[in-house]
């Protein structure tokens, strides 16, 4: 019986200057630009003690921050909050197979 050998490598490159962006948007009341810098702090919440762990937007930042990613804030803090997340394109190209 025969012996059957297949191998195949990949090169990929990560293109931080191509990202995909997603953007979340809501029609809120914003976020006051006094605090729109402590959002990604952990444990930071403007809800009544016991009501939120101030953990969720921390969590998204070092989850994105973790994939080489960015997370920022659009926001007046009258009318809406937008979250921008930027994460880097890895491409991937099969350079040898043999079979």
């Amino acid at each position: 019986m025969p012996h059957l050998l297949a191998f195949s490598y990949s090169h990929c490159i990560v293109n931080p200057v191509e990202p995909i962006r997603v953007s979340i948007k809501d029609t809120g009341p914003g976020i006051p630009e006094q605090i729109q810098t402590k959002v990604f702090d952990p444990f930071f919440t403007t809800k009544p003690v016991g009501e939120g762990t101030g953990l969720g937007l921390s969590l998204a930042y070092q989850t994105i921050n973790k994939h080489q990613g960015k997370i920022s804030l659009s926001s007046d803090g009258r009318s809406g909050t937008e979250f921008i997340i930027d994460l880097p394109i890895e491409r991937c190209a099969t350079a040898a197979s043999i079979d």
